[in-house]
Parts: structure tokens; C-alpha cells; sequence
């Protein structure tokens, strides 16, 4: 029994299909629904409904400045909204349905509330690898959806704990089962000339290096640049951190022959397009990596085939890292095994193919057979 000045607390449904046949009912009535995703569950409100936005922040006690995320059913969608850009295009057929949010400049013509966009004139939208709010999108439109939490608690991963949180706060919970959570959705800003990582989270960074590279090539046409652009939108610690992985990863497994191996071996070739970035990278990947065998494939691979790309301009500021940082050193000595340092064959060959222009020769690349 509902006491004098409290609200009822909110109905629970299953999440099927007459349960989604009311969630719609009440969301065009204005109502405000919690659903399972794919990571948390959310809360979401129809976009036109009057002062639906308002009160779905007053639900959450969630500050005023802070964007919400549309959930879409499709790409057309998010088409309606915001400009998707060729990278943004490729990045989507890539990742959804998934988590992927994408922040796009605002569509000529698209009516987006303040409140929705934290007063910015981007909006940042997904498709979510779920049917639920895909189908309620489908039917209403693009959904406002933001985790069914109190902000500052913890997300809910099923429907009772929506209900310990919002229960009297919001009219509907379609109950999903427990939701699968883990990493929220990795952000990737494309409103600009250049996309940019605002968050890394289910989409790791090695797997949007790749896909960016992919979408920076049929822009420039250039392997080497378009690997440098899309380590510099990912962001150098990202980068790291994900080469990390993976060397760690195959070190332990020894799967050589893993097209993401093969992928990581290319690491060091955006040092031709960009050194200054490559050797960045190196000199933190050297020192981020612990496992030893790990360490031995950076060595062998990236390392090795830097000291040729990016020419005898870095040969002294390679032969001071390896004085100075033992973890370097021994990286380097897997290029040349108990040297630790450029034998000077080595440098002097390095010199003349850069004085001709010329690249390091396949049959004459030292360092890992494999």
C-alpha cells in the first residue's frame, strides 16, 4: 500500500514482447522506462515527450551539464541526428550493434534539446548489441538512455536493483534476466577533421588503430601516414597499452601465425610517417611491457624495424636510450643478440640506403626469424 506523499513504486514486466508493447505505451505517454542493455541496464524517456528530459535527470539526481546518449535502431538513425562522416561510417559498419558510442556534429535541420546535449552542438549516439532498446527505438524514434542508477551509485545489473535505486523514481522495469555489464561503450569523437578516443572501453584500442587505419588509407592513400593518424586519434598511451596486450598475449601463447599478431609486427611502420611518434611509442612500450618474452618481440620486431624507417637522424638518441634504460637495452638486444647497442656495419648501411632514399631490403632485415 502506497503511504500519503510516497509514489508507487514502479511496475515490473518481463522484457518480451507484451512487455515491450507497454514500455511503448508509456513511453509515448511520457512515462519513463527502465531495459536491459548489452552492458548495464538503462533509463530512457521519449525524446518528445514535454519535460521528459528533466525529469529523467530529476530521476537520477543527475547534474544538468552532463550529455545523455541516443540509443538507435540502425544507422539511418543516427543519420537523422547527426553527420556521419566517412570515418564515422566505416567505424559503425565496423562495431555495431556493439559499444560503440559515436559523438557527431548535430544534423542541418535536427531539433536536439539543450539538456540533451549538455548545451554542445554534437550528439553522441550507438546501437546497442541488444533487442530491447533497439526495437524501442525502432518504434519511438532515437531513445535518450542513460544507466538506471542514482548518479554516484553503482549500475544496475538487473531489475531489482533498478528498483532499489529508481523504484519510486520512474513508471516501468522490463526485466531482462542479469544484464551482461562489463566495459562501458569505448567514445570516439567524430565531429571534427580528425576522430579522436574520448574513452577506451569495450572496443579496445588496437581493434580502432586497425579500423581507422583502414578509413585513413582510402583517405590518403599512404600506409604509413594513415597508421599515424589513427595512433594519434587513439592516443599514444592507448596504443601502448593495447600493443602491450597483444605482445603479452601471443608471448605467452606463441600464436605467430594470428593475423593480430602480423598486425602488431607492423607497429613501428608509422614511425616512417610520423618518428617522432614512433619513437614515442617504442620508448614507452619498452618500458610498459614486464614479461620477458613479450619484451623480446618488441625487440625483434618493432624496435628493429625502426632503427631502419626512421633513419640515422635517430641513431644516437637510440644507442643514449639503451645506455640509460635497461629495459630498452635489452629490447635492442634482441636485434642484434648480446650487443645492445647498432653494430656499425649496421649503421653505416642504415646510412647509405637513407642517403639514396631507399628502405631496409626484406632479405637483409636482422633481428626475429620466424
Amino acid at each position: 500500500m502506497t503511504r500519503p506523499g510516497q509514489r508507487a513504486m514502479a511496475r515490473l514486466l518481463p522484457d518480451d514482447a507484451p512487455g515491450r508493447a507497454v514500455a511503448l505505451e508509456v513511453l509515448r505517454g511520457g512515462g519513463i522506462v527502465a531495459m536491459p542493455t548489452d552492458t548495464v541496464y538503462g533509463v530512457g524517456v521519449a525524446l518528445d515527450a514535454p519535460d521528459g528530459l528533466a525529469r529523467l535527470f530529476a530521476a537520477k539526481n543527475r547534474p544538468l551539464d552532463r550529455a545523455i546518449v541516443l540509443l538507435v535502431a540502425h544507422m539511418e538513425q543516427a543519420a537523422s541526428v547527426g553527420v556521419i562522416s566517412p570515418v564515422a561510417r566505416l567505424l559503425a559498419e565496423r562495431f555495431w550493434p556493439g559499444g560503440l558510442t559515436l559523438v557527431l556534429a548535430q544534423a542541418p535541420g535536427a531539433v536536439l534539446p539543450a539538456a540533451l546535449t549538455g548545451g554542445a552542438g554534437t550528439i553522441g549516439v550507438r546501437v546497442p548489441d541488444h533487442d530491447c532498446p533497439r526495437e524501442l527505438a525502432r518504434a519511438l524514434g532515437p531513445l535518450p538512455v542513460t544507466s538506471a542508477n542514482l548518479s554516484g551509485q553503482p549500475e544496475a545489473r538487473d531489475a531489482a536493483g533498478v528498483l532499489e535505486q529508481l523504484g519510486e523514481r520512474i513508471e516501468l522495469v522490463l526485466d531482462g534476466g542479469l544484464a551482461r555489464g562489463g566495459t562501458p561503450s569505448t567514445v570516439v569523437d567524430c565531429s571534427g577533421e580528425l576522430p579522436r578516443v574520448l574513452r577506451e572501453g569495450a572496443i579496445e584500442a588496437g581493434r580502432l588503430v586497425e579500423a581507422l587505419e583502414t578509413a585513413f588509407m582510402g583517405d590518403r592513400g599512404s600506409r604509413d601516414v594513415a597508421k599515424s593518424r589513427a595512433v594519434r586519434a587513439v592516443g599514444v598511451e592507448a596504443a601502448v597499452a593495447a600493443a602491450k596486450r597483444l605482445a603479452e598475449r601471443v608471448a605467452v601463447g606463441g600464436d605467430y601465425e594470428s593475423p593480430d599478431f602480423w598486425a602488431f609486427l607492423l607497429g613501428a611502420e608509422f614511425g616512417r610517417g610520423d618518428p617522432e611518434l614512433g619513437w614515442d611509442f617504442l620508448c614507452r612500450v619498452t618500458e610498459a611491457v614486464s614479461d620477458e618474452r613479450a619484451l623480446s618481440l618488441i625487440g625483434a620486431s618493432q624496435l628493429k624495424d625502426f632503427c631502419w624507417v626512421a633513419g640515422p637522424a635517430f641513431i644516437d638518441r637510440i644507442e643514449e636510450r639503451a645506455r640509460t634504460h635497461p629495459r630498452f637495452r635489452a629490447a635492442l638486444s634482441e636485434v642484434w643478440p648480446g650487443r645492445g647497442t647498432i653494430p656499425a656495419e649496421i649503421y653505416a648501411r642504415i646510412r647509405r640506403a637513407s642517403g639514396r632514399g631507399e628502405t631496409q631490403p626484406d632479405d637483409a632485415r636482422p633481428g626475429l626469424d620466424i
